[in-house]
């Protein structure tokens, strides 16, 4: 059969058969080696989130449906997302109006104590290693006699510092709440998670007054 094709194509049909051959054996090659490069890459990636957490994240929630004693100290609870880990977690929580009531202060200014002052009042957990799709409970936020609480929450972990804007508005006796996180400090962040009680209060535009 061979000799057969050699006749009917003749020597110069051969090297270009031979070529073709070889061109579509390379092609192969190289898919199969791309597809074994790809593989490796994402083995690679899953191997390094699993050490520094990936894109995985915590955050705080605050359990409001306590409607006895304790409905101005709701439970806190630390929650995480995602596939992988995240480890050497810790979370400031800080109190937004005595944050500002300290900036307008000009004796904190005077004293060059600045960080202590923002600092002082502020509530500090570790949590540590948080496992995927966990929730852990961290005592309580007192929220007060109140009708409005800001917080600022900073997190840190090993694959980096997330901020987080807890707001709360007390509607017909119960708290509701208003908490989304982003991947740097400031509001201007990626948003990475959001969530809005159906109640929470809107300006005139209906958005959320941050």
């Amino acid at each position: 059969m061979w000799e057969t094709i050699k006749i009917m194509i003749g020597p110069s049909g051969l090297i270009l058969l031979g070529a073709i051959l070889v061109a579509i054996g390379g092609f192969w090659a190289s898919v199969k080696n791309s597809h074994s490069q790809k593989k490796i890459v994402e083995l690679n990636n899953i191997i390094a989130s699993s050490i520094t957490g990936g894109d995985s994240f915590c955050f705080l929630a605050l359990s409001t449906l306590d409607s006895g004693p304790q409905k101005d100290n709701p439970m806190l609870i630390v929650l995480q997302q995602g596939r992988f880990p995240v480890y050497d977690v810790s979370i400031r929580i800080k109190d937004q109006d005595k944050i500002e009531a300290v900036m307008k202060a000009e004796s904190n200014w005077k004293d060059g104590l600045m960080v202590e002052h923002l600092n002082q009042d502020s509530i500090e957990i570790k949590p540590g290693v948080c496992p995927p799709e966990t929730a852990a409970m961290w005592g309580r936020l007192p929220l007060g006699t109140g009708n409005n609480r800001r917080f600022e929450v900073e997190i840190a972990a090993r694959n980096g510092l997330l901020h987080q804007q807890i707001r709360c508005k007390r509607v017909k006796g119960h708290w509701k709440i208003a908490s989304r996180v982003t991947r740097n400090i400031g509001a201007t962040g990626e948003i990475i998670y959001e969530r809005i009680d159906q109640e929470f209060p809107r300006n005139v535009k209906g958005q959320i007054e941050w």
